[in-house]
Formats: structure tokens, C-alpha cells, sequence
């Protein structure tokens, strides 16, 4: 027996379609832009599997600052020395972490980020003042069904 080549057509081309439209029901990548790390109230067992999320935090630069100059002597001399001693001995670190601030400035001005926190959802729609995963996920349909 000899299947209809439109009927096989038509149910393969449903299987891709059901597929598409469950795909598009989720956005594939979140950037959050947060200036205060307790912002994020948001778990690995909140996300769906599907969304990927990238955080960028604006603070960190602050912190590291903070961190290298914590109680260091009255003295400036030996202030002087000890910051340099600690900067030596976490060099490869600070180095990554101002890498990692200065990727979270370049792309928050690339996207036009206006104020914090900010999330930019697949790279083209930027939603303001939430760091919530269900409400920027509630924004980004309200969005599309526009």
C-alpha cells in the first residue's frame, strides 16, 4: 500500500509547525544588567531549559575597588604596599573580573540601556526596572502580541 505523498507532506510539516510555535514561546537568551547583586531572586530551578540567561553586574568594579582597599593602614606608605601586594597576589583574578565589568558596560551601551536593572531579551527587545524572570517573560509576550 502506497502512502499519499500530500499526506505525508501535510504531517510532517505539522510536527515542524507544533514544534516552531513551542520554541517560540520562550525567548532562547536573557542579558539581565543589575547595579546591586540581591536584586537577582532568581534560581536554576526557576528557568526553563530552554532560556539561557547571562547576568551583568554593574557593581562589580565598585565591589572590587572596595574589596582591594579594605582595611588598609593609616600609614599611605604601607597602604600603598599593601594594595599593591594584594592587586600581586590576585592578579589573574582582578584581571578577568574587570574583563567581565567592562563586557557588561560595552554591551548595556551597545543595546542602549538607559537605567538599571535592565534585561535584554534576544538581543533585540529591552525590558526596564525587573529582574523577575516571570514578569520579563510576561513583558516579552505582552511585546510579540502587540
Amino acid at each position: 500500500m502506497k502512502a499519499a505523498p500530500g499526506l505525508l507532506a501535510f504531517l510532517f510539516a505539522s510536527t515542524i509547525n507544533v514544534h516552531i510555535l513551542y520554541a517560540s514561546d520562550l525567548p532562547q537568551n536573557i542579558k539581565l544588567f543589575i547595579d546591586k547583586p540581591q536584586e537577582i531572586r532568581l534560581h536554576a530551578s526557576d528557568i526553563p531549559g530552554s532560556i539561557s540567561i547571562e547576568l551583568y553586574d554593574y557593581s562589580l568594579i565598585n565591589r572590587m575597588n572596595a574589596s582591594l582597599s579594605e582595611n588598609l593602614s593609616d600609614n599611605p606608605q604601607v597602604a600603598a604596599r599593601q594594595a599593591a601586594d594584594r592587586i600581586k597576589n590576585n592578579l589573574d583574578e582582578l584581571k578577568n573580573l574587570y574583563r567581565t565589568a567592562i563586557e557588561a558596560h560595552e554591551l548595556a551601551e551597545r543595546f542602549g540601556i538607559l537605567r538599571l536593572p535592565a534585561a535584554v531579551i534576544d538581543d533585540s527587545i529591552v525590558v526596564y526596572d525587573t529582574t523577575e524572570l516571570d514578569e520579563i517573560l510576561r513583558l516579552w509576550r505582552d511585546f510579540r502580541n502587540q
